[in-house]
């Protein structure tokens, strides 16, 4: 089990009480990963949040020419999976252990379930994650006009 010192500095948790907090890591499974092995797959429908305690995991994405092309290094204290927790729709990538990994999981219907008995606690990281939604498209537009104006010189 995850102890509340192991995730109070988490950014997904700040805006949260240490009551909170203990209330979501009553709902929150822990899980370990070998370095390689895949925690999710890029087209399969998922519904949880996974949050990374300890490790290093690689977020990739299949291309056009079936190469897979790495998007990011995700650490402790980031977090994936949101997308499919919040749509239930097929995760947009693959994300794989490259250290050993330990994730913290909340499922859809527990999440769900969280929010409906704590709606405070569930605005409160629904929050945290848009604001993480908002700084990737944020970075990925930046890239983006980056991109443009090195094809436009």
């Amino acid at each position: 089990m995850v102890g509340i010192e192991q995730v109070m500095d988490i950014k997904l948790f700040k805006d949260c009480s240490v009551t909170e907090i203990e209330r979501i890591l009553g709902i929150a499974k822990l899980q370990s990963f070998k370095v390689g092995e895949t925690i999710i797959r890029e087209n399969v429908v998922g519904k949880d949040l996974y949050i990374i305690i300890e490790g290093e995991v690689r977020i990739s994405k299949l291309v056009s020419t079936g190469e897979s092309v790495n998007f990011a290094i995700l650490r402790r204290g980031n977090f994936f999976g949101e997308l499919s927790l919040l749509t239930q729709k097929a995760h947009s990538a693959t994300a794989e252990a490259i250290k050993n990994t330990q994730v913290m999981t909340i499922n859809k219907t527990d999440f769900d379930k969280f929010v409906e008995t704590d709606p405070q606690a569930g605005f409160k990281m629904l929050k945290s994650i848009i604001c993480e939604i908002s700084e990737l498209l944020k970075q990925m537009n930046d890239k983006f006009i980056d991109m443009m104006g090195y094809m436009w010189r």
